[in-house]
């Protein structure tokens, strides 16, 4: 019974995760570049909360308890969206430095003539 009430409150929060990105991006608050990340993460919650089976089946042929499997996969997806958030900022960086050139130049430019 609990195992069964666990599945679809899982199911619900993946559910509700996926509308809250549908509503973020129909919004504007959230690019859709970046949205797919998300409604990965909703879409796997969701199903590994509908179908456990499928998760335990792979933490076993891991060798792994399924406490463990998922702190693994939480970590590793962590350390790869960190990695491209920081990609994403030194890139973002590197526009706000050449525009604060040609800001610069235009100014000077402006004042000298």
């Amino acid at each position: 019974m609990v195992e069964t009430e666990l599945r679809i409150i899982f199911g619900c929060i993946g559910i509700a995760f996926l509308l809250f990105i549908v509503e973020l991006v129909r919004r504007r608050a959230l690019i859709e570049k970046y949205s797919l990340i998300w409604l990965g993460v909703g879409v796997c919650t969701g199903l590994f909360g509908l179908f456990p089976a499928v998760f335990m089946t792979t933490a076993r042929m891991l060798h792994m308890h399924h406490l463990t499997l998922v702190t693994l996969l939480l970590i590793i997806f962590l350390l790869l969206f960190s990695v491209h958030m920081s990609m994403v900022m030194t890139r973002l960086s590197r526009q706000v430095e050449e525009l604060s050139r040609a800001i610069a130049i235009k100014r000077k430019d402006s004042i000298d003539a």
